[in-house]
């Protein structure tokens, strides 16, 4: 019971309160590989990553097959793969490469081992198996919506912005409580930002320099004149990059992204 009070008080009160919690059940079964795993997870969440570490590594020592705390070992590394102990990024990403592989080994037919894998996948930037890996979880559990998320993160991140698009669409209709589906795509409803910040910079350096060779007011004039042309550009060219956007999403996610602008 105390196992899945920590659970529930996750969303209420936070991790450290669930860490509380999950002590009490340990105190009471301390050979649990779920409690230790549970443990290591809320760890995680608290930024104490070497602790989180040990609680994962004892967890597996119980039970190396727990698929609990193999993919939620992996989640734990790849939600920040930086420890006082890591010495290179790579160790720990083959660490989550690792546990993956087990969950592949131990239960192949679970969509949460394929999700595991293309989210590691991910984490290499090796975006075409990382789809793949998705779509083995989807062929398996067809609504779930980690799976559609993670379909459209890799088509993002390969420059495909309709299958990106229509991924996010799904990832929202399997889970509406979640945010991320339609935070993709209004991400890719933007399209790429004007870069306003270094458009201005440029400006005001090029009629600094142009308006010293004049004086006064007419210095004034041709610098305030150069501003204005650049931010009106930049403006211009981000609504624009915004339109050629959302001309690469299907119908589809074009209503969605609609419907959102109108009730958001």
């Amino acid at each position: 019971m105390f196992s899945m009070l920590a659970d529930a008080e996750i969303s209420t009160d936070g991790p450290e309160t669930s860490l509380a919690t999950i002590e009490r059940a340990l105190a009471i079964e301390p050979e649990s590989s779920t409690y230790h795993a549970q443990r290591g997870h809320y760890l995680a969440q608290l930024g104490r990553h070497d602790e989180s570490d040990d609680s994962f590594v004892q967890a597996l020592t119980l039970n190396s097959m727990n698929s609990y705390a193999l993919s939620a070992h992996v989640e734990a590394i790849l939600r920040d793969p930086r420890t006082t102990r890591r010495r290179h990024k790579a160790a720990r990403l083959a660490l989550a490469d690792s546990r993956a592989q087990a969950l592949l080994h131990h239960y192949p037919n679970a969509a949460i081992s394929h999700l595991m894998d293309s989210k590691v996948r991910l984490a290499h930037d090796d975006y075409v198996a990382s789809d793949a890996a998705a779509r083995r979880a989807l062929a398996i559990e067809p609504n779930n919506p980690i799976g559609h998320q993670l379909v459209g993160f890799a088509a993002e991140a390969r420059g495909d912005t309709r299958a990106a698009g229509d991924a996010f669409v799904n990832a929202q209709k399997a889970d509406p409580t979640s945010s991320t589906g339609i935070e993709g795509l209004r991400r890719l409803g933007k399209g790429a930002a004007a870069p306003i910040g270094f458009g201005l910079f440029l400006a005001v350096r090029f009629g600094v320099k142009a308006g010293q060779r004049a004086s006064g007011m007419l210095a004034v004039a041709f610098i305030v004149l150069v501003v204005a042309g650049t931010v009106a550009y930049l403006v211009w060219r981000s609504k624009e990059s915004q339109r050629e956007a959302e001309a690469r999403l299907s119908s589809q996610a074009r209503d969605v992204l609609e419907q959102d602008r109108k009730y958001s």
